[in-house]
């Protein structure tokens, strides 16, 4: 059962900027070092005299209040700290330690966990710190807020961050704007307007073997097919492209796919000019009875 406290105090944190979230979490929690620093105390002392009474987070990060508990004194809010992210600092610290602790964990991930999300190398993500394209909270603290818009950058052509994972969200986030079905022209034209980076069709290309069908199915997006698309694609793509023509055919005209008639099909494309012409079936699959066995062939392996 979610705590009410801690899901309105959530609610509250949600609605601060980045920046402003960090400065609150960084605010509620304290590494070994800065435990020391406000107690007063030597590090061996921490766990010696203190260990339990000050509650951990994780290896290393300690929670604020804990410390103002056993010191009996309250650590000095920042000057320059935004008055909402004061609001709301005050508002968590009536909360229970419990019920801070739960808040955190809700809205920071553990540097694994980022990792993760990240679809990146352990030695990737000290780079991106390094470099200062993404930040921690605390060290091994990252903000999911953080963490999940930087997923969905382009960080730099040249970190080699790109992921399939990151391509199917960004064709998902997309499909939000254009509708399920959309030509890489479309999307090329989408990413010129949107205030983050996104990756190009160039690079969807690179990751699904030149295909940018193949990175639609993926994405559970419907592709499109377009003559102008014919230049950029290979082989493998015609032929997807003019089975799914197929197969699209046979479930709209109510038949199996070894039964659709070349009439039948040059009727149903009338109304569906975006699919590939009967010409273009029988070039690209060898004929149209070759072509209805492959199609066949496909839809046994689904």
């Amino acid at each position: 059962m979610v705590d009410e406290k801690v899901e309105q105090a959530l609610e509250h944190f949600n609605e601060l900027s980045i920046d402003e979230k960090t400065s609150v979490i960084d605010f509620l929690t304290m590494t070994r070092q800065e435990i020391t620093e406000f107690l007063g105390v030597k590090n061996h002392h921490v766990d010696t005299k203190y260990g339990g009474k000050l509650e951990s987070l994780q290896f290393g990060i300690f929670l604020t209040s804990t410390a103002e508990n056993v010191k009996e004194e309250k650590r000095p809010i920042p000057p320059g700290m935004k008055s909402k992210a004061k609001k709301v600092l005050k508002q968590i610290q009536q909360l229970t330690v419990e019920q801070q602790k739960s808040l955190i964990q809700a809205a920071t991930m553990r540097r694994a966990e980022a990792v993760k999300a990240l679809s990146v190398s352990s030695s990737t993500l000290d780079e991106l710190l390094s470099q200062g394209k993404i930040q921690s909270v605390k060290r091994g603290l990252f903000l999911k807020d953080e963490v999940e818009r930087r997923n969905r950058e382009k960080l730099s052509k040249h970190t080699g961050l790109f992921t399939k994972e990151i391509i199917i969200a960004s064709l998902q986030e997309a499909a939000r704007n254009l509708g399920p079905s959309f030509t890489h022209e479309q999307y090329a034209s989408w990413v010129k307007d949107q205030p983050d980076e996104h990756p190009s069709v160039p690079t969807i290309w690179h990751f699904f073997n030149g295909g940018f069908t193949e990175a639609m199915k993926a994405a559970e997006l419907q592709p499109v097919y377009q003559r102008g698309m014919a230049r950029n694609m290979g082989q493998k793509e015609k032929e997807e492209i003019c089975v799914q023509a197929l197969l699209q055919a046979a479930r709209d005209t109510g038949v199996q796919v070894q039964k659709l008639s070349q009439p039948a099909y040059i009727e149903w494309r009338k109304e569906n000019s975006s699919f590939p012409s009967f010409a273009t079936i029988v070039n690209v699959l060898g004929g149209w009875k070759q072509g209805k066995e492959k199609a066949a062939e496909s839809h046994k392996s689904l």
